[in-house]
């Protein structure tokens, strides 16, 4: 049996709202948060011998007067689960569906969303460097990596019947860098500025380029952009087509993110959840089509709960590891299952890096 060390956790709903417990002292299996995935907990009907493991249960929270506290529980769980929330899903995509952890096809969204017909082009990224370097590992600090999508979990295709929903796969886009801006006044249109991976000669050939930049409120203020290019455009009629070339309300009805703390304090990862959030309702979004690329710029500072959350991030950030999925919410059959877009994750980022772009 594989005795990796591997966060369990289990959903138990009480008071209105769901909360999330987490197994430690389990087969060796280390504590940790994961409110991603929940493990089915045993019937209390069911008899014993049917449990193969056992151990403590705690769950840390906050009363209704703010009061911190921590339950212990001493729980029987059968094996079966944990052996599934062993499993590296890189290696065993096939998870019970049951459990919501059916992985979706990165090749199904490609011929689905990008254009069978146009011969792919080979991405360089050699020729692409932004102003935040690439990671050479997890341990790495003041960088960016793309992980896959398997830690998100998205709408399944019957999530109109039953709500389900599976597990992420590899992105459509490819990450091809990112810059990290410290900027004196919040910047629109990154991507024209001579500065700009994209105005680089590599960047201009590229078929089609996703510019996500995330105006941070702050001071001074800041501007992370992250660069997702296609290997060719997008299919016609797909979904895909109608968000880069559609209208603005059609954008904000279907951009979606879905953040993660990876590492980070657990009042961090509370502010922040693993809830996917339609960026076009909660803040100001404006987006500007030209040439080879779609930028999406996100004002973070239009609201004043992002604007808090995002303060409290900042003054950690140098201890954060955050995981990030954009994805365009599926609402009819036809566009289910979803797929993801582009993921980024960005490892202990260090606020003096950021270079000044002059606007």
């Amino acid at each position: 049996m594989d005795a990796r060390p591997s966060p369990l956790s289990l959903k138990k709903v009480g008071s209105g709202r769901s909360e999330v417990s987490t197994v430690s002292g389990l087969l060796g299996l280390g504590g940790g948060e994961d409110q991603r995935s929940s493990l089915p907990s045993p019937s209390s009907s069911a008899s014993s011998s049917m449990f193969e493991y056992f151990g403590w249960v705690y769950h840390l929270g906050v009363n209704s007067i703010g009061h911190e506290y921590c339950h212990l529980r001493f729980l029987f769980i059968r094996g079966k689960y944990v052996e599934m929330y062993k499993r590296d899903p890189h290696e065993n995509p096939g998870i019970d569906a049951k459990l919501s952890l059916k992985r979706t096809s990165a090749a199904d969204a490609t011929n689905k969303e990008l254009d069978s017909e146009v011969a792919p082009v080979m991405i360089d990224t050699s020729q692409l460097h932004g102003t935040l370097r690439t990671g050479k590992d997890d341990t790495d600090t003041n960088c960016w990596t793309s992980p896959s999508g398997t830690g998100f979990m998205i709408r399944g295709k019957n999530y109109l019947k039953d709500n389900s929903k599976v597990m992420g796969g590899d992105p459509l886009l490819k990450l091809i860098g990112v810059d990290w801006f410290k900027v004196d006044k919040t910047i629109d249109r990154i991507a024209l500025h001579p500065r700009s991976l994209l105005q680089s000669e590599a960047g201009k050939k590229l078929p089609f380029v996703l510019v996500i930049n995330l105006q941070v409120p702050a001071k001074p203020n800041y501007s992370l952009a992250l660069y997702y290019a296609a290997d060719r455009p997008a299919k016609p009629n797909s979904l895909f087509a109608q968000f880069v070339d559609g209208t603005d309300m059609f954008r904000d009805a279907r951009f979606k993110l879905i953040p993660s703390i990876v590492e980070g304090y657990w009042m961090v990862k509370r502010a922040v959840g693993t809830k996917a959030c339609l960026l076009g309702k909660a803040v100001t979004c404006k987006y500007f089509r030209q040439d080879n690329f779609l930028e999406i710029d996100v004002d973070i500072g239009s609201s004043s709960v992002a604007r808090s959350v995002i303060g409290l991030v900042l003054g950690y950030v140098t201890s954060i590891v955050v995981d990030l999925a954009i994805l365009i919410e599926g609402k009819e059959e036809a566009e289910l299952p979803e797929y993801i877009l582009g993921t980024v994750r960005l490892n202990r980022l260090r606020l003096d890096s950021a270079v000044h772009l002059k606007v």
